[in-house]
């Protein structure tokens, strides 16, 4: 390819994302500069192109340019007409823009949840907005109030829509509308009150068992032994059971008893008749209800 165009390179570009603007506006403003020499598609594509060199963008030059040829031999077009310029800019700004930085903006908007005063999710929300290259308001508009705690959201969208005609003033009524909740007097948060697991005696007289609180623990040879002597598993004498154990308060009843009026020489009759394992889980049964 060649062009009588003096080409004069005034800047390079070596592939920064972040200079894609200043390479396409420099163009801009050199054809403008020099629209006898720049009076082609072909010329004004082949300067962008030679602009780039080194890095991601020297390559990249190269291998569209070779694309570009490839095009003309297949349909038959002349190569300068190929070299569009509207397309070669295109193709320069789609392959080299952020684009990750508008998507990541986007994204950022979407989940952008206010967990303090809105004046710190407004700060948030400005440069996402400018980011995100959105101009559409409404969009823009429902990812903010999105990010909004409902109660105030629905305060705002109550608004008439006349009075909100800008993004500074959506701004402002959502800052007004946070400052009077927050200036509102917290209101007493109910005491929490601590689980406590349930205690194996219940009282009924306000007092506690003393020392029946805390037996020892029997053995299963002591607690058969005990049941075949009729001693009682309180206070370990003869005679009576430790529901009618004498040494004990008379003000509590336990939460688990069996009829007041089976006697206890009934009931060791009927433990001492069943097998070794029946016996076991009728002694602890009857421990456990504070027999």
């Amino acid at each position: 390819m060649s062009t009588n165009a003096k080409i004069e390179l005034k800047t390079k570009f070596d592939g920064n994302a972040n200079r894609v603007r200043e390479i396409t506006k420099h163009c801009d403003w050199k054809f403008a500069l020099d629209p006898t020499t720049f009076d082609t598609n072909f010329k004004k594509s082949i300067y962008l192109l030679s602009c780039c060199e080194g890095g991601t963008a020297g390559p990249w030059a190269v291998k569209y340019s070779d694309t570009l040829d490839k095009e003309s031999t297949a349909t038959g077009a002349k190569v300068e007409d190929v070299f569009d310029w509207n397309k070669v800019k295109k193709a320069f700004i789609d392959y080299f823009s952020p684009v990750s930085q508008v998507s990541s903006a986007i994204s950022a908007m979407r989940i952008l949840k206010q967990t303090g005063t809105v004046k710190e999710c407004v700060a948030a929300f400005r440069p996402l907005r400018e980011q995100s290259n959105i101009t559409e308001v409404a969009v823009l508009r429902d990812y903010f109030l999105d990010g909004l705690k409902d109660g105030l959201a629905y305060k705002i969208i109550s608004i008439d829509p006349a009075m909100i005609k800008t993004f500074e003033d959506l701004y402002g009524a959502a800052e007004r509308l946070d400052e009077v909740y927050q200036s509102r007097p917290k209101k007493e948060q109910p005491s929490k009150t601590t689980y406590r697991p349930p205690v194996r005696y219940q009282s009924r007289g306000g007092r506690s068992f003393g020392r029946f609180k805390t037996i020892r623990q029997l053995t299963d040879n002591e607690r058969e032994k005990m049941i075949k002597e009729g001693r009682c598993f309180r206070c370990r004498q003869v005679g009576h059971m430790a529901r009618e154990c004498p040494n004990g308060d008379s003000n509590h009843s336990h939460v688990r008893q069996v009829d007041t009026n089976t006697p206890a020489d009934k009931v060791r009759a009927i433990i001492n008749g069943l097998d070794d394992e029946a016996k076991k889980e009728a002694i602890e049964s009857l421990e456990n209800q504070g027999f």
